[in-house]
């Protein structure tokens, strides 16, 4: 028999993932039309499923059902620009042209609007996060959408200890806005459950 479990970086094992009730809140959450949490962070140690919990969710709201319903699903990357990935992949659902434009946030506040108009949701999926200046960036332009009413959601994953820094209250009154700290913190234990088949 085959080693369900794999220790390649972001590959998704195709038969290790057990439904739990934590990955059922989160996307029922995500799915009232005024979600009472609009970010999800999954942490752990290297190898326990974040990654694994992530993408299923994901391929959740990437499912023909959810997208006749609307929804959008962005994975970005956090080792690149990340407003500039989200403006791309906008473009590229029809929320925009491409061309030069002198600020990136207010271009994207304005896809957005669009987005709602349309009924569209968008979930942000960002893998493997860390405290860096570019997350620190999105996350306060996240908050702006947020205050908009923008349908945005956001689920991340990282180490426990990666993205920590982010998430103290000593950075919410200069660095980032107050929503940050909302996020749902539920123990490994409980998140994720393997099966060997």
């Amino acid at each position: 028999m085959q080693n369900p479990f794999t220790t390649t970086f972001s590959k998704i094992p195709d038969n290790s993932y057990i439904p739990t009730e934590q990955s059922r809140e989160i996307i029922s959450n995500f799915d009232y039309e005024d979600p009472s949490e609009s970010l999800y962070k999954i942490t752990g140690v290297r190898g326990s499923g974040k990654t694994v919990l992530l993408a299923k969710i994901e391929e959740e709201f990437l499912s023909a059902e959810r997208v006749r319903a609307g929804w959008l699903v962005y994975r970005i990357s956090p080792n690149r620009d990340m407003l500039q990935q989200l403006y791309t992949m906008l473009i590229n659902d029809g929320f925009g042209k491409p061309g030069t434009v002198s600020d990136i946030g207010v271009a994207i506040d304005d896809m957005l609007a669009q987005a709602d108009k349309k009924k569209k949701r968008i979930l942000i999926g960002i893998d493997e996060v860390s405290k860096t200046p570019e997350m620190i960036v999105f996350a306060a332009e996240f908050g702006k959408w947020l205050r908009a009413g923008s349908n945005t959601a956001f689920s991340i994953s990282n180490l426990s200890t990666a993205f920590s820094g982010l998430f103290k209250p000593t950075f919410l009154s200069t660095k980032i806005p107050k929503f940050i700290h909302q996020y749902k913190k539920k123990p490994l234990s409980e998140l994720l459950f393997f099966t060997k088949s």
